[in-house]
Formats: structure tokens, C-alpha cells, sequence
């Protein structure tokens, strides 16, 4: 199966929204393949965090991998220790995708990295389940 089969497998079923219909408000993260924004839901009125993943200097593993992803966060979506993902964003001009998640003050990694911050084995116990 190809990777453009792939992401076209893990997306579909879901209608892409407009960019414009989103107002970015700060980076607060990158991982490998992507930049995370804060951003304003502008027809929802919330806050979100954007995910931008650009397609076009990936290789075919590396979209096997991020449409991966994105079906195992469909499939989790409900999971209360999993971020939800409550969309995808397309650009005309542009070979990314933005995913739009549930937008959290902190994720785990820097609450982990912060000075004297340990976690209890019930706290490990509760993320992990």
C-alpha cells in the first residue's frame, strides 16, 4: 500500500476546514516533522493548538508514520489521557496539513522537565492507563 493511500485512508471521512478560519497566536512547540501553534478557533471561538506538518521534503516512511498517527488518534480520541484530535486545516498554496487538537496548558514532557518535579508510582499508574 502506498503512503498517499495511507494518509488518504487515515483522513478520510473528515471535511477539511479553511485556514482562514484560524488565527494563530503563538508557536509553543516543534517535533520532527511539524511546528505547534496556539491558535484561535475563529467560528468556535476557542482556543486550539494547530500541528503543521509539511509533506513536501517528507519521505514516504516518515507519512507512513504521521498517518499512523493520526489513525491511532482518531481511534483514541475519546481516551481521557490521550489529546484529542478535532481536525484537519488545508492550504491552497501550501504542501502541509494543519491537525487541529484540543489545546492543554502543559503537556507532560515540561511538566516532567521542570526543576524537583517527580512523579508518584499512582501518578505514573494514571497517565499510563
Amino acid at each position: 500500500m502506498s503512503y498517499r493511500t495511507i494518509l488518504f485512508l487515515a483522513l478520510n471521512g473528515w471535511l477539511p476546514r479553511r485556514a482562514d478560519t484560524f488565527e494563530k497566536l503563538a508557536k509553543i512547540g516543534q517535533g520532527t516533522y511539524s511546528n505547534v501553534y496556539k491558535a484561535c478557533d475563529c467560528l468556535l471561538n476557542k482556543v486550539v493548538a494547530l500541528k503543521k506538518v509539511r509533506f513536501d521534503n517528507l519521505d514516504p516512511e516518515s507519512v507512513k508514520f504521521i498517518a499512523r498517527e493520526i489513525i491511532i488518534l482518531r481511534r483514541r480520541g475519546d481516551h481521557p489521557n490521550v489529546i484529542k484530535l478535532e481536525g484537519v486545516v488545508t492550504t491552497k498554496m501550501s504542501f502541509s496539513l494543519h491537525f487541529v487538537f484540543e489545546c492543554m496548558e502543559y503537556d507532560l514532557k515540561a511538566i516532567q522537565e521542570q526543576k524537583g518535579v517527580k512523579f508518584s508510582e499512582p501518578e505514573i499508574k494514571c497517565y499510563m492507563n
